[in-house]
Formats: structure tokens, C-alpha cells, sequence
């Protein structure tokens, strides 16, 4: 299924990459949501010549909105998910298809790449390779009770993921209408409702990063995520997973709320601060433990540090910038100090060696001398 929206200019790639495909029994929906560029003529054209294609237009809606009138037309065994501006390998679905349906799974992931449009660079990250999940689980059918140690670690996106379709529908699984970060929403019921998961540890999908694209876009929409961690709390709450895993679900709040708060635009900070404040007590950000506070990212560490001793925007910029700098200030200096006593001590070995050294020379020499 692909969303449509404005992306003339990357469209062509995308579509290219599922016609070519090696499993040619594939049906492609693209939602057309209600774009104004070129891409509706493209979907035309390409729809033209192949069959396999089918166009859906409707007004814009948003993401999530497109992605959910897909579902209403999914008839394919599984169901992908790929975004407009991305591709994928020319055998992802028959690599994928073929595991899937010889384990009878309701998801399989995989790994995935970014690709940097400025720089034309294609990498990996610990959290796109999936590197999180314990090779022993390779080939084997699970459920996330046997990765809830690194539940929050695992890539929440569902376009590194084939679901079974059924299982969609059984779960009425869709997406959250009108809110930007809907996949932190839709990962976790799917997810955990899953009886039979799998992976395989094959790259087959390409994620363009994009100066303009949502994630990074920094504006009033970003003040969604704390709708959506909402839901996922409330999820998290009714499943009686929450108090299990109530360290680890803080952590995640707080990986998350900073995430997008670094990337606004420096006129939104304040209202999000109090945005913060706002859900402070709500997420229960007042019962991390000090203990477990300990084991995070430092950065994660001192922005939730500088949540708690501020009252106000400005204060939480300055109160997190001193912290972090501070941070670094005593872990460089330690580090420093560290290098300067081993370099001393190699310093002094050496002397000893040349000392020794010295000191051997004169007896050599009546030796030598005697032999004579």
C-alpha cells in the first residue's frame, strides 16, 4: 500500500521498485490523498501499463487517513506499507512472502535502510538493522513476551514489516486519523497482539530522509506526540503491561517527547515545555526510579533532570544546556585525567627501562673487556 501526497518528484523510484518486483502476483493500492503536483498523472500513467495498480483518491487527509482507506481495499494474502518517497529490493516480497507463508505468520520484520538525499548516503543503525533482537530467535516463531527486554528497541515503523492481512482485520487495526507519529501508535497493538512473529535479517527496504519530511518538519504538528503517547500509555495500561515494564515505558516517554523537541522550531519550545508540564504527573514522569535513572543515555538523563528542576521554557533551555555541557565537561575531564596518569605511568616505565638500561652498559664492557 502506498500513500500519495505531493511527491512528484520521488513517486517514479517508489513505483518502479514494486512493478520490477519477483513475485509478480502483487497488487499495488495507492492512495492518492488529494495531491495537487504531478503525482496523480504519474499514478495514471504507470496504472496504464500495469494492471496491478489500483488508485484511490480522496481528499487530503493526512497520512494515517490514506494508510487506513488502503486497508479498506487490501484483498493480498499480506499486507506492506511502503511510503511514497521511499524503495525497495526487486525480491522484497518474494524474500518475504515465501517466509511468511511457510511459518503462517501474522508478522515478519526485517531490516531496513536509511538513504540521506543530501548526501546520497545509505547506512544502518542499531534501530533500523534490528540488531536488538537476539539472533537465537533467527527463524523461529515468537511473540513479544520473548523480546520484552528490548520492546521500546525494536523499529515501530510498519514499513519493515508484513502483516497478515486477516490479522489486520481481526485486531481492527488502523491508524490514528490527523495525528503526525501515528506508527508509535499502530506498532504496539499489532505488535503485541501478534501470536506468531518472526524475522529475517535481510535489508530490503530504503528510508529517504528528507529536509521537509514530517519527522523533521518541527512545526505545531509536532505536538501530537503527546496524544499519541497518550494512547500508547493507555494501551500499555489496558493490556496490564504498564506496571511490568514501567521503567523502561518512562524511558521511552522521555526518548520520545526529546526527540521531537529537538527537532522544533525554536518558536514552538515553550508551548511544548508546558505541553510537558501538562502530561508530567498524566505519564508518570514523577515515579522514575533513581536507581534506573542511572542506566539511561546521559543525554536522555539530563533533559529529564532539567524537566524536573524547571518552571518555564526559557528556564528547561538553559537548566538542559547547562546540564548537558556539564555532563560533558566531567566526562572529558575524568577522561583526561585518566589519559595524563596512563601516559605518566608509561612515562615512568619507560625511564625505568632506560635506567636499566644505563645501568647494565658498564658491566657489559669489563666482560667484554676480560675477554679480550
Amino acid at each position: 500500500m502506498v500513500p500519495v501526497y505531493n511527491i512528484e518528484n520521488y513517486l517514479k523510484k517508489c513505483l518502479d521498485s514494486l512493478i520490477n518486483q519477483t513475485l509478480e502476483d502483487i497488487e499495488i493500492i495507492c492512495v492518492n490523498d488529494g495531491s495537487t503536483d504531478n503525482s496523480l498523472a504519474i499514478l495514471e500513467d504507470y496504472a496504464s501499463k500495469d494492471k496491478r495498480i489500483k488508485i484511490i483518491t480522496q481528499k487530503n487527509g493526512g497520512l494515517s487517513a490514506a494508510r487506513n482507506t488502503g486497508l479498506k481495499y487490501i484483498n493480498g494474502e499480506y499486507t506492506s506499507f511502503i511510503d511514497s518517497d521511499d524503495w525497495i529490493e526487486i525480491d522484497t516480497y518474494e524474500s518475504l512472502y515465501s517466509f511468511a507463508k511457510s511459518k503462517n505468520l501474522d508478522i515478519l520484520m526485517f531490516p531496513f535502510s536509511f538513504y540521506n538525499e543530501n548526501t546520497a548516503e545509505v547506512y544502518k543503525t542499531q534501530y533500523t538493522s534490528l540488531e536488538v533482537v537476539d539472533s537465537h530467535l533467527d527463524n523461529k516463531i515468537f511473540t513479544y513476551t520473548d523480546v520484552k527486554d528490548v520492546l521500546f528497541k525494536i523499529a515501530h515503523s510498519p514499513v519493515n514489516k508484513i502483516y497478515k492481512s486477516s490479522y489486520l482485520s481481526d485486531i481492527d487495526a488502523h491508524f490514528k486519523d490527523g495525528l503526525n507519529y501515528e506508527d508509535l501508535a499502530f506498532f504496539f497493538p499489532t505488535f503485541i497482539n501478534a501470536k506468531r512473529i518472526s524475522i529475517i535479517r535481510k535489508p530490503l527496504y530504503f528510508y529517504r530522509i528528507r529536509d521537509e519530511s514530517i519527522s523533521t518538519s518541527g512545526g505545531e504538528g509536532s505536538y501530537d506526540i503527546f496524544k499519541i503517547l497518550s494512547i500508547f500509555l493507555d494501551f500499555m495500561k489496558e493490556k496490564n503491561i504498564f506496571e511490568e515494564l514501567k521503567q523502561e515505558i518512562l524511558m521511552y516517554l522521555i526518548v520520545n517527547i526529546k526527540f521531537v523537541y529537538l527537532r522544533l522550531n525554536e518558536k514552538y519550545r515553550n508551548e511544548f515545555f508546558k505541553l510537558i508540564e501538562d502530561d508530567y504527573k498524566k505519564f508518570s514522569l514523577d515515579q522514575v526510579d533513581e536507581e534506573y535513572l542511572k542506566k539511561w543515555h546521559f543525554d536522555d538523563r539530563v533533559f529529564y533532570e532539567a524537566i524536573s528542576n524547571s518552571n518555564n521554557g526559557k528556564e528547561f533551555e538553559l537548566n538542559y544546556k547547562m546540564k548537558y555541557y556539564e555532563f560533558l565537561y566531567n566526562h572529558y575531564n575524568t577522561l583526561y585525567n585518566d589519559l595524563k596518569n596512563e601516559n605518566q605511568r608509561l612515562l615512568d616505565e619507560n625511564i625505568l627501562l632506560k635506567n636499566k638500561k644505563e645501568n647494565n652498559k658498564f658491566p657489559q664492557k669489563i666482560s667484554s673487556f676480560f675477554k679480550k
